[in-house]
């Protein structure tokens, strides 16, 4: 048994492939199989993946018709053999040491996810550096949820699949998988939080050992920031919850769905113009699972809100001064008339307390 599954999924790319392929056989680190799966490529790269198999034995190449890198990854992790599971995109690479300091750190630490720093790069390889909590968590009580929390409030990087290692037997004996039904954006934050759900010890290291690259402009990521992905992460939430609220209450599920939601509707935030809030309200009548939706922003609004307004004097005002208060609500009835009125009126209240300082 290999020591290291390293799942890759692809689908195109040929001009990125040998690059990401070589950087992970030649890892200093040397007791691993590489699980190339090849999701419906229509230009050479099932071509390139067989010649590596054929060249080095520890490749093994899967070919599929095209589903997506969430079922593509699932493909990988059917016949995953290692003790530890990693991933790599097909059009990033790995540094050198990736594999053999990670183990390293894993076995000294008992960890059962080591997370690493990415270098985002571009076709010019101008390096973006994140920043990111550099610790030990051992996922007791409440811990475990403060971990999930920062993840979903982006205190820290490390939700994104590639820039960590996994315990293969935890996601064997949980059935963890990437979920097929949430399209392709974020998907791996889905399957971090699962895991989550089960690890008792986390890693953060502060190097960085994994290359990302993200200007591609037919790639997944680049696509996904062009449009609003709300039907893709509601999805997600909704697949989440029967798993997370084994273990989190309902109100803390509510709140991670909260997050998850936010992150995708901020702009609405800083919206200034009506014209700007209809254009909101258009969008979210596309939400498809409408109810689950509504359902868990309104626990987060009387769990997490309300009780804020009912500990002030005068609520009510405070109500209207917050637009992050209004548009919570919004969120929870998805009532047009109601935000219209509700802005209106911070307008003309911050007006009038402007006017008066």
């Amino acid at each position: 048994m290999p020591i290291f599954s390293v799942i890759v999924p692809i689908y195109n790319g040929e001009q990125y492939i040998h690059r990401c392929v070589d950087s992970i056989l030649k890892q200093t680190f040397e007791d691993f199989e590489l699980i190339l799966v090849d999701d419906g490529s229509t230009d050479s790269c099932g071509q390139i993946c067989d010649e590596y198999a054929k060249k080095d034995s520890r490749v093994v190449v899967i070919h599929s018709e095209n589903q997506g890198v969430s079922l593509a990854r699932n493909k990988g992790l059917a016949v995953a053999r290692g003790e530890y599971v990693a991933f790599c995109d097909g059009d990033d690479f790995y540094k050198d040491c990736l594999l053999e300091h990670t183990y390293e750190i894993a076995k000294k630490t008992d960890a059962e996810v080591v997370s690493y720093l990415l270098q985002r790069i571009s076709d010019e390889d101008k390096l973006e550096q994140f920043d990111t909590l550099t610790e030990t968590f051992d996922l007791i009580d409440e811990k475990r949820y403060d971990l999930m929390y920062k993840v979903v409030t982006w205190q820290t990087k490390g939700w994104q699949a590639c820039r960590s290692i996994f315990k293969r037997d935890i996601i064997e004996n949980n059935r963890i998988l990437f979920c097929g039904t949430c399209g392709n954006f974020a998907e791996d934050l889905g399957f971090t939080l699962e895991y989550l759900l089960y690890a008792s010890r986390v890693v953060f290291l502060n190097e960085y050992l994994y290359c990302y690259y993200d200007v591609r402009q037919d790639s997944m990521m680049n696509k996904s920031k062009k449009v609003y992905k709300i039907n893709e992460v509601n999805e997600l939430s909704f697949y989440l919850k029967p798993m997370m609220e084994k273990v989190l209450s309902k109100e803390q599920f509510s709140e991670i769905h909260h997050h998850i939601i936010r992150n995708q509707v901020v702009d609405m935030y800083s919206a200034r113009k009506m014209r700007e809030f209809k254009e909101w309200a258009k969008l979210l009548k596309t939400v498809k699972n409408k109810q689950f939706f509504k359902d868990e922003n309104a626990v987060f609004y009387s769990s997490y809100i309300k009780p804020q307004l009912k500990a002030s004097r005068f609520s009510v005002v405070k109500y209207y001064l917050s637009k992050r208060m209004i548009i919570t609500r919004y969120l929870s009835k998805l009532n047009k008339g109601r935000l219209y009125f509700d802005i209106v009126i911070n307008r003309l209240l911050s007006a009038v307390i402007k006017k008066s300082a």
